[in-house]
């Protein structure tokens, strides 16, 4: 199903979610074996924070929208 939007709209969704519930950030880690996912990440906003062994942890400020 990639290309379809879904994953967008997913983590769309968790940010709104996350945003009424007072948070101000996401955290999530992805292995460095999945670029698609790290570029979809990347693309809505996720920046790369450190590594843990082979994933890469990303983060995403709420306080703004991205697209």
């Amino acid at each position: 199903r990639r290309g379809q939007g879904i994953g967008t709209r997913l983590l769309d969704e968790l940010a709104a979610l996350c945003r009424e519930e007072g948070l101000g950030r996401i955290r999530l880690d992805v292995v460095d074996t999945n670029p698609a996912a790290r570029r979809l990440y990347e693309r809505l906003g996720f920046v790369h924070l450190g590594w843990e062994g082979t994933s890469m942890t990303m983060i995403r400020q709420l306080g703004t929208a991205v697209r």
